[in-house]
């Protein structure tokens, strides 16, 4: 009853877009200002304080929950890619708030200005450390420190960190090792970062999740599956190619599943809540003095 009393308050239902998709941001300085991302490459952006109102979809009319909403149409839109998916969009927290990022399944990161209509400011290709291969970019994140520096992560089990006055290649190359994971039994040989974010207050510190798939040969059993949630120190780095060993902290989650999404508190103590695909939502406190 609780929770019913609130969905039947819903005010809006964005309308316009084609396909469903996996990314969006609420601009932080307006609040009233959203970016979403689709499966079809297409990003939208939503101005809450000057809607454009439009009728509802005809599968929502007389829905449950949606009496009371309306319509709202996209005010803008961008192609990132034709032909891939967007899997993040992110703001810039630097004030006035007209910077935003898109990162999908072709391997390029975009930045893009509200005020400067369809065209980008900037393009970002993450490519593989060594063979040179695109990889795939799954997870977006500002720091909140300094306007120019963003992380970014995605397959190969790498995380990166770009400037953006910067477009040849990130400054640092953040990799999560399979090595140390195989054993006498088990062999991984793909991994992928999921979730990137900044940790608040700490202007040096990033913190990523991370999924290993492998075989185990003895059991035969073809998806083995470790996840962990990392905190890394870019203080530990030389700022230039690929990082020796900033891991300040890793803990694996107990469970054989995939880490799919996480959240970092904003209190005094640094709390990491992540969930995972076998349905398990873990709580995580940090010891202060590993993050102060």
């Amino acid at each position: 009853k609780y929770c019913q009393k609130y969905v039947d308050k819903l005010h809006y239902v964005g309308v316009g877009q084609t396909t469903g998709g996996f990314a969006l941001d609420w601009n932080p300085h307006t609040n009233r200002e959203l970016v979403t991302g689709t499966d079809d490459g297409c990003i939208y952006r939503y101005d809450f304080s000057n809607p454009i109102l439009a009728p509802l979809p005809e599968s929502l009319v007389g829905s449950p929950g949606t009496v009371k909403a309306q319509g709202v149409k996209f005010n803008n839109k961008w192609c990132h890619s034709p032909d891939h998916a967007v899997n993040a969009v992110a703001w810039n927290h630097e004030a006035p708030g007209n910077i935003f990022a898109s990162a999908g399944d072709d391997g390029c990161i975009c930045l893009w200005d509200t005020r400067g209509g369809s065209r980008k400011c900037s393009q970002f290709t993450a490519k593989n450390l060594k063979g040179g291969n695109i990889n795939e970019v799954r997870a977006l994140s500002f720091s909140p420190f300094d306007a120019n520096l963003f992380v970014t992560g995605g397959d190969e089990g790498i995380a990166r960190i770009w400037d953006c006055r910067m477009q040849k290649s990130s400054l640092i190359a953040l990799c999560h090792n399979t090595n140390r994971l195989n054993g006498t039994n088990t062999t991984f040989t793909e991994s992928i970062v999921n979730e990137v974010s900044w940790v608040p207050k700490s202007p040096s510190l990033v913190t990523t999740t991370v999924s290993f798939f492998g075989k185990n040969h003895q059991k035969k059993e073809d998806n083995v599956v470790v996840s962990e949630q990392c905190i890394w120190d870019l203080a530990c780095t030389d700022g230039v190619g690929e990082s020796e060993d900033p891991l300040l902290m890793s803990h694996r989650n107990p469970k054989h599943a995939e880490i799919t999404d996480m959240s970092l508190s904003q209190s005094s103590s640094l709390l990491i809540a992540n969930v995972d695909s076998d349905n398990m939502l873990g709580i995580w406190k940090v010891a202060d003095e590993l993050v102060q």
